[in-house]
């Protein structure tokens, strides 16, 4: 039972942290960077770069380098730059699998050395990734929603049966018959001190009695019945467990 409550106390976190990872994805996030270069190896200056993330992120690459923090998916990465009155342009498409650091570098080529056929797919392309983020976006929420509610449930359960299977004293107390409906009978206190009644009565009523009828049952004061309970619990005789607003004695 031990080995078995353990498992589940190390599964269950286990699969909420997988929840969270498909209900965040934007916490899995790679980190992008590079160089811009023209055809002569010589660093550009001054390019505008951007990558269709959602939303877009745009920068200008004042020394020649760019930066940016994606989460894993499809992306289309568009340079433009004017260098000695050309426009340089470029397009990369990249796949970001996972978290990390990645370079990469982009050659910007002027627009007439440029593939035609690539320049005319290219508002295709965008769409196309643009629409595949977003349905895996859409995908991963419920499903961590549906992991999420599943271990919940199943905790439930778990913790419901828990409880079930090993009941409380109190729980124990309340499963057996009525505590005081016994008619334990009026004592007879002649020569015998207050613990020892109190032990006759316990007794006769099965073992376990509730504080208030044993007072009813007892020609003592309110203060001498607390000061005989006490004793017997110090002696170890009687065990006194609190219910309620009142107290059930159980003789050991």
């Amino acid at each position: 039972m031990r080995s078995s409550t353990s498992s589940n106390l190390i599964l269950f976190p286990i699969a909420i942290l997988i929840g969270f990872l498909f209900l965040l994805p934007e916490t899995l996030a790679a980190t992008l960077h590079g160089t811009l270069y023209d055809l002569d190896l010589s660093m550009v200056k001054s390019a505008v770069i951007e990558v269709n993330t959602s939303p877009l992120q745009r920068s200008v690459a004042a020394n020649g380098t760019y930066s940016f923090t994606i989460p894993p998916g499809n992306y289309m990465i568009l340079g433009f730059a004017n260098k000695d009155g050309e426009t340089l342009q470029t397009n990369e498409v990249i796949t970001v699998l996972a978290d990390g650091d990645y370079t990469l570098d982009l050659f910007l080529l002027p627009q007439a050395d440029l593939n035609v056929s690539d320049l005319e797919g290219l508002d295709g392309d965008l769409a196309a990734l643009a629409g595949y983020n977003e349905e895996k976006n859409q995908t991963r929420t419920p499903i961590g929603v549906a992991i999420l509610a599943i271990c919940i449930g199943l905790y439930l359960i778990w913790h419901n049966r828990k409880q079930k299977a090993t009941p409380s004293d109190v729980d124990t107390l309340e499963a057996s018959p009525k505590v005081g409906t016994r008619d334990v009978g009026t004592p007879d206190v002649s020569g015998k001190d207050a613990p020892e009644v109190i032990i006759h009565l316990l007794t006769n009523a099965g073992g376990r009695l509730t504080q208030k009828d044993l007072r009813k049952h007892l020609p003592y004061s309110e203060a001498k019945v607390s000061l005989a309970i006490a004793e017997l619990e110090s002696k170890g005789k009687v065990q006194k467990i609190k219910k309620g607003r009142g107290n059930i004695l159980i003789l050991k």
